[in-house]
């Protein structure tokens, strides 16, 4: 995706690879709606895409996201298993 024949950026300044025309499309429409002041709290689904290019990029929050998503797994009633023969 390229804007004004520009390489699309994260608000973090990574390249921004959209992989689906969906997802481009729904990004546009969140900068469709801001009006003549940005307010980044209502780009969520930027912020979101923003978050994962950096976080694929970036050793130290990969360990960060592989250790806070595995300690929720280990504490989360929603995960554990139930036996099947109780």
């Amino acid at each position: 995706m390229t804007l004004d024949g520009r390489v699309t950026k994260t608000l973090y300044k990574d390249n921004l690879l959209i992989p689906s025309r969906a997802l481009a499309v729904a990004i546009a429409e969140e900068w469709e709606m801001q009006g003549e002041r940005i307010d980044l709290k209502d780009l969520k689904l930027n912020y979101m895409l923003a978050k994962a290019v950096r976080t694929c990029n970036d050793e130290s929050l990969i360990k960060y996201m592989r250790s806070t998503i595995q300690n929720t797994l280990e504490n989360d009633q929603i995960c554990f298993q139930i036996d099947p023969l109780v």
